[in-house]
């Protein structure tokens, strides 16, 4: 039984170090299902969906997005997104995001930064682009995926998209499932050792239990 009991607290604790890292989602209302709730803005950004696009800007096809943010509207550029959170200095974090080019003539550019939210000071940063010639009116698969790693450098870190693009005319930036997460946790030696030391006593154990066995036959 003590056997048993083993594997079973070696698969619990494999188990809590995943949630543990499935829990450490530092960005509120990441997949906009909220509208822009949780998120602050400047200059135009709206909360859109498939709908919005079918039916007011003549798209077709499904994104296989429920909501994003659209940044573009009215044809004008310079709009941003921004929130801040919780990091713990010196941690390493990465970020991952949906973006899509929507519409037909201008090349769509999206910046990306992580900055202190004491300084102001850029920790790292990266753009996402989509250029005029593979912007789409069809939103099928139209998402593409975007990431940048950052290591904390304050208790607070602000992650901003701004709209960077050279012209809005007739074209949307559009962004999903924004998600930022700590490095997944590796086990320290703390934790092998118990890991080891429940499979060694549950295969003491069994030998000494087939041990006894032998010798009464």
């Amino acid at each position: 039984m003590k056997l048993k009991y083993a594997g079973i607290a070696a698969a619990l604790l494999f188990a809590s170090l995943a949630n543990g890292a499935a829990a450490d989602e530092r960005v509120k209302n990441g997949t906009f299902t909220g509208g822009l709730s949780g998120w602050s803005t400047s200059g135009i950004v709206e909360a859109a969906n498939d709908t919005v696009y079918t039916t007011n800007a003549g798209a077709t096809g499904s994104s296989g997005v429920a909501s994003y943010a659209a940044f573009g509207g009215g044809n004008a550029t310079g709009g941003s997104l921004f929130q801040t959170f919780a990091t713990v200095v010196g941690q390493a974090y990465t970020l991952t995001f949906n973006f899509a080019g929507f519409g037909s003539t201008s090349t769509q550019v999206l910046k990306a930064t992580a900055s202190d939210a004491g300084t102001n000071a850029a920790i790292a940063s990266t753009q996402a682009s989509v250029g005029a010639g593979f912007l789409k009116s069809d939103l099928t698969n139209i998402f593409q995926n975007g990431y940048l790693s950052f290591v904390a450098t304050s208790a607070l870190t602000k992650l901003t998209f701004l709209d960077v693009s050279p012209s809005s005319d007739y074209a949307d930036m559009l962004l999903g499932n924004v998600s930022v997460q700590g490095a997944t946790p590796v086990p320290g030696p703390e934790a092998g050792a118990g890991l080891g030391a429940l499979a060694m006593g549950g295969m003491a154990l069994y030998l000494k239990r087939r041990r006894k066995t032998v010798a009464a036959a």
